[in-house]
């Protein structure tokens, strides 16, 4: 009764709360709760009924999220092997490996993504090499005897040119 007084009416069980008929769950939520006989230990109880309506919070959205879990890895078997292979949404993965780090161990968001940890350090490591200035894309530091674009422009222009024809 003290739930539906103070609007926490959810907190109670569904099945607890379809026994209630709708007129004394009126009255219920119109009641005064000064009236009410130990009134005052609601005071000492509000902290303790704001933490049950958090846990209460988090069992649903863990439910969802054990929901979601449960369809990827039906779907994972389709989805993934198109994703592995074709190789313009290999960054995307990568990153939606790492986001899934932020909020669960890394053994479990490599197994939902299905890809061993050497295989994603191997990727994320090519991802971190690539360079716009590079012709191959590789980065400067790690591979520093490769051409730039520029020289790579340069050395064209000279083939093409007729005091070098034969060079």
């Amino acid at each position: 009764m003290c739930l539906y007084a103070i609007g926490r009416e959810a907190l109670i069980p569904q099945h607890l709360r379809e026994r209630v008929p709708h007129s004394t769950a009126s009255t219920w939520r119109t009641l005064d709760t000064a009236l009410l006989v130990g009134h005052e230990l609601r005071a000492f109880q509000g902290e303790a009924i704001d933490h049950y309506a958090l846990l209460s919070k988090y069992r649903a959205l863990k439910r969802m999220v054990c929901t979601l879990v449960r369809v990827w890895d039906r779907v994972a078997g389709i989805v993934l092997p198109a994703l592995h292979k074709n190789k313009a949404h290999g960054d995307r993965l990568i990153d939606a490996i790492q986001q899934l780090f932020t909020v669960m161990p890394r053994e479990t968001a490599l197994r939902l993504a299905r890809i061993s940890s050497t295989a994603f350090h191997n990727r994320l490591a090519r991802i971190k090499e690539r360079c716009g200035l590079s012709v191959v894309g590789r980065c400067f530091k790690r591979h520093p005897l490769q051409l730039s674009v520029v020289e790579t422009k340069k050395l064209k222009a000279l083939f093409g040119e007729q005091a070098y024809e034969h060079w």
